[in-house]
């Protein structure tokens, strides 16, 4: 019984790095998306 929780461990490891690494990508692409169309540079004189 002891190894198939062992086996399947690398399994959920594997699962969550790549769960990880895809939102990861999903805000890097999120964070460039607004830094193109967002943010605008506010000069001194500009008023919030």
């Amino acid at each position: 019984m002891g190894k198939v929780l062992i086996k399947g461990l690398p399994i959920l490891f594997l699962k969550r790095s790549l769960y990880s690494m895809k939102i990861k990508e999903q805000t890097r692409k999120l964070a460039a998306g607004c830094s193109k169309h967002c943010f605008e540079v506010a000069d001194r004189d500009d008023v919030v």
